[in-house]
């Protein structure tokens, strides 16, 4: 804050997560706001028809968060036991001279270069308020884009191969 004027601040975080390949693991997310109480100004003081604006200022934010909910260790290969059947969700194997014998699934390929989403944030305002505090208003844009979101591709292998595509960072949205 300088003179009840101008206003800036500046964030960031740096995140880790075990989810991740080793070098995806972090992610750094800055963001920045900056304002302006433009009726706090001699120019906006001094014109007599904007007397009746007690508080007149302009903001804007922008800045990057991120997001690991959308992998759980994608990077690693194994095998889920028991496995589960194809549509039913009972346990996969098969019967051998009458006892039943859990199977044993492949996770599928790994993807060690699946990492963060992240989303962009901006923010853009007007705050006024008039006659002594009985009128305010304000007026906000928001926009969010997010990117690196989690999905299959829609490609497949031939059953002999005998395991899917990973997730990948491929959509995004706003």
């Amino acid at each position: 804050d300088y003179a009840g004027k101008y206003f800036a601040e500046f964030t960031f975080r740096e995140d880790g997560s075990s989810r991740f390949a080793v070098n995806k693991q972090w992610g750094f997310f800055p963001a920045g706001f900056v304002g302006w109480r433009v009726s706090e100004e001699k120019f906006f003081k001094n014109i007599e028809a904007l007397s009746f604006i007690n508080n007149f200022k302009l903001r804007g934010s922008y800045g990057l968060t991120g997001d690991e909910d959308q992998s759980t260790y994608q990077f690693i290969t194994g095998y889920t036991y028991p496995a589960s059947g194809s549509n039913t969700g009972t346990p996969g194997g098969a019967v051998f001279d009458g006892t039943f014998v859990s199977a044993v699934q492949s996770k599928g390929l790994a993807n060690p270069a699946i990492t963060w989403l992240t989303a962009k944030m901006l923010n853009i305002g007007v705050d006024a308020q008039a006659w002594k505090g009985l009128l305010g208003v304000t007026v906000d844009f928001f926009r969010r884009d997010r990117s690196g979101l989690a999905t299959t591709q829609s490609l497949s292998f031939h059953d002999v191969v005998g395991v899917g595509l990973p997730q990948e960072n491929l959509n995004s949205d706003r």
